[in-house]
Protein backbone atom coordinates (compact mmCIF):
# COMPACT_ATOMS: atom_id res chain seq x y z
CA UNK A 1 0.00 0.00 0.00
CA UNK A 2 3.11 2.38 0.04
CA UNK A 3 5.15 3.77 -2.11
CA UNK A 4 7.72 1.65 -3.95
CA UNK A 5 9.86 1.45 -7.32
CA UNK A 6 7.99 -1.67 -7.49
CA UNK A 7 4.61 -0.17 -7.01
CA UNK A 8 5.11 2.31 -9.05
CA UNK A 9 6.63 -0.04 -11.90
CA UNK A 10 3.48 -2.66 -11.31
CA UNK A 11 1.03 0.40 -11.36
CA UNK A 12 2.68 1.91 -14.56
CA UNK A 13 3.23 -1.77 -16.41
CA UNK A 14 -0.49 -2.19 -15.63
CA UNK A 15 -1.63 0.53 -17.09
CA UNK A 16 0.64 -0.74 -20.51
CA UNK A 17 -1.72 -3.99 -20.08
CA UNK A 18 -4.92 -2.29 -20.14
CA UNK A 19 -4.43 -0.46 -23.20
CA UNK A 20 -7.19 -2.52 -25.29
CA UNK A 21 -9.54 -3.46 -22.15
CA UNK A 22 -10.41 -0.04 -20.24
CA UNK A 23 -10.75 3.17 -21.17
CA UNK A 24 -8.22 5.89 -21.75
CA UNK A 25 -9.06 8.13 -18.52
CA UNK A 26 -8.47 4.48 -16.39
CA UNK A 27 -5.21 3.92 -18.46
CA UNK A 28 -4.38 7.68 -18.07
CA UNK A 29 -5.35 7.49 -13.66
CA UNK A 30 -2.80 4.56 -13.58
CA UNK A 31 0.29 6.07 -15.88
CA UNK A 32 -0.08 9.28 -13.88
CA UNK A 33 -0.33 7.85 -10.15
CA UNK A 34 2.33 6.01 -11.31
CA UNK A 35 4.95 8.28 -12.33
CA UNK A 36 3.84 11.03 -9.34
CA UNK A 37 4.92 7.77 -7.31
CA UNK A 38 7.71 7.57 -9.24
CA UNK A 39 8.91 11.54 -8.73
CA UNK A 40 8.13 11.17 -5.28
CA UNK A 41 10.47 8.49 -4.60
CA UNK A 42 13.35 10.20 -6.75
CA UNK A 43 13.94 7.10 -8.18
CA UNK A 44 15.16 7.68 -11.43
CA UNK A 45 14.96 4.47 -13.13
CA UNK A 46 11.53 4.04 -12.02
CA UNK A 47 10.47 7.29 -13.33
CA UNK A 48 11.86 6.59 -16.36
CA UNK A 49 10.02 2.76 -16.51
CA UNK A 50 6.62 4.90 -15.84
CA UNK A 51 7.22 7.29 -18.46
CA UNK A 52 7.89 4.48 -21.05
CA UNK A 53 4.13 2.79 -19.54
CA UNK A 54 2.88 6.15 -19.87
CA UNK A 55 3.49 6.84 -23.58
CA UNK A 56 1.91 2.85 -24.57
CA UNK A 57 -0.80 3.93 -22.01
CA UNK A 58 -1.64 7.24 -23.87
CA UNK A 59 -1.21 6.01 -27.48
CA UNK A 60 -3.61 8.31 -28.93
CA UNK A 61 -3.84 11.37 -31.70
CA UNK A 62 -4.80 13.87 -28.62
CA UNK A 63 -1.56 14.05 -26.42
CA UNK A 64 1.04 14.40 -28.69
CA UNK A 65 2.48 17.13 -26.92
CA UNK A 66 2.54 15.59 -23.76
CA UNK A 67 3.60 12.17 -25.36
CA UNK A 68 6.69 14.50 -26.88
CA UNK A 69 7.71 15.81 -23.08
CA UNK A 70 7.48 12.77 -21.82
CA UNK A 71 9.85 10.83 -24.26
CA UNK A 72 12.12 13.20 -24.31
CA UNK A 73 12.53 13.54 -20.12
CA UNK A 74 12.63 9.64 -20.92
CA UNK A 75 16.11 10.03 -22.84
CA UNK A 76 17.41 12.16 -20.51
CA UNK A 77 16.70 9.85 -17.30
CA UNK A 78 18.07 7.27 -19.70
CA UNK A 79 21.14 8.95 -20.86
CA UNK A 80 22.22 10.41 -16.85
CA UNK A 81 21.69 6.54 -15.94
CA UNK A 82 23.33 5.10 -18.82
CA UNK A 83 20.69 2.62 -19.86
CA UNK A 84 21.37 1.99 -23.99
CA UNK A 85 18.11 0.21 -24.25
CA UNK A 86 15.81 2.63 -22.05
CA UNK A 87 17.46 5.50 -24.32
CA UNK A 88 16.33 3.43 -27.63
CA UNK A 89 12.89 3.09 -25.90
CA UNK A 90 12.69 6.65 -25.36
CA UNK A 91 13.67 7.46 -28.97
CA UNK A 92 11.17 5.14 -30.57
CA UNK A 93 8.54 6.81 -28.72
CA UNK A 94 9.83 9.95 -29.45
CA UNK A 95 10.16 9.55 -33.22
CA UNK A 96 6.85 8.15 -33.67
CA UNK A 97 5.15 11.21 -31.71
CA UNK A 98 6.80 13.60 -34.13
CA UNK A 99 5.73 12.02 -36.88
CA UNK A 100 2.01 11.96 -35.77
CA UNK A 101 2.85 15.57 -35.33
CA UNK A 102 3.75 15.84 -39.09
CA UNK A 103 7.57 17.23 -37.88
CA UNK A 104 9.12 14.50 -40.37
CA UNK A 105 12.77 16.53 -40.45
CA UNK A 106 13.07 16.38 -36.35
CA UNK A 107 12.07 12.55 -36.51
CA UNK A 108 14.86 11.92 -39.04
CA UNK A 109 17.32 13.43 -37.20
CA UNK A 110 16.37 11.96 -34.29
CA UNK A 111 16.56 8.58 -36.39
CA UNK A 112 20.44 9.28 -37.15
CA UNK A 113 21.20 8.09 -33.17
CA UNK A 114 18.95 5.92 -32.77
CA UNK A 115 20.29 3.79 -36.14
CA UNK A 116 23.66 4.26 -34.59
CA UNK A 117 23.05 3.40 -30.92
CA UNK A 118 20.43 0.59 -32.42
CA UNK A 119 23.46 -1.15 -34.47
CA UNK A 120 26.14 -0.99 -31.30
CA UNK A 121 23.74 -3.00 -28.94
CA UNK A 122 22.64 -5.40 -32.02
CA UNK A 123 19.50 -6.25 -30.26
CA UNK A 124 16.51 -7.58 -32.81
CA UNK A 125 13.49 -5.33 -31.53
CA UNK A 126 15.74 -2.03 -32.23
CA UNK A 127 16.92 -3.27 -35.14
CA UNK A 128 13.76 -4.62 -36.63
CA UNK A 129 12.34 -0.75 -36.14
CA UNK A 130 15.30 0.80 -37.78
CA UNK A 131 14.74 -1.46 -41.17
CA UNK A 132 11.11 -0.52 -40.29
CA UNK A 133 11.11 3.28 -39.65
CA UNK A 134 13.62 3.19 -42.73
CA UNK A 135 11.13 1.18 -45.07
CA UNK A 136 8.10 3.25 -43.65
CA UNK A 137 10.24 6.78 -44.73
CA UNK A 138 10.57 5.36 -48.67
CA UNK A 139 7.32 4.22 -48.56
CA UNK A 140 6.22 7.55 -47.63
CA UNK A 141 8.05 9.42 -50.03
CA UNK A 142 6.95 7.37 -52.93
CA UNK A 143 10.14 5.21 -52.92
CA UNK A 144 8.07 1.64 -52.86
CA UNK A 145 11.13 -0.30 -54.61
CA UNK A 146 13.25 1.16 -51.87
CA UNK A 147 11.10 0.78 -48.83
CA UNK A 148 10.84 -2.89 -49.96
CA UNK A 149 14.44 -3.06 -49.86
CA UNK A 150 14.57 -2.39 -46.57
CA UNK A 151 12.33 -4.80 -45.05
CA UNK A 152 13.35 -7.78 -47.58
CA UNK A 153 17.75 -6.61 -46.17
CA UNK A 154 15.84 -6.81 -42.75
CA UNK A 155 14.29 -10.45 -42.75
CA UNK A 156 17.27 -12.02 -45.07
CA UNK A 157 19.26 -11.01 -42.04
CA UNK A 158 17.14 -12.24 -39.33
CA UNK A 159 16.83 -15.47 -41.71
CA UNK A 160 21.01 -15.34 -41.40
CA UNK A 161 21.19 -14.47 -37.76
CA UNK A 162 18.42 -17.38 -36.67
CA UNK A 163 20.37 -20.12 -38.98
CA UNK A 164 23.40 -19.42 -37.13
CA UNK A 165 22.23 -18.87 -33.63
CA UNK A 166 24.30 -15.84 -33.77
CA UNK A 167 23.74 -11.79 -34.36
Amino acid sequence: PRDSPLRARVLGRLAMELYWSVSQEQRNSLSQQAVEMARRLNDPASLAYTLNARQVALWGPDNVKERIAGAEEMITLAKQGGDQELLLRGQIRLMTALVERGDLQQADREFMSYSKRAEELRQPEYLWFSATWQGMRCWLRGEFTESERFLDNYLLRRLRCNAAEVC
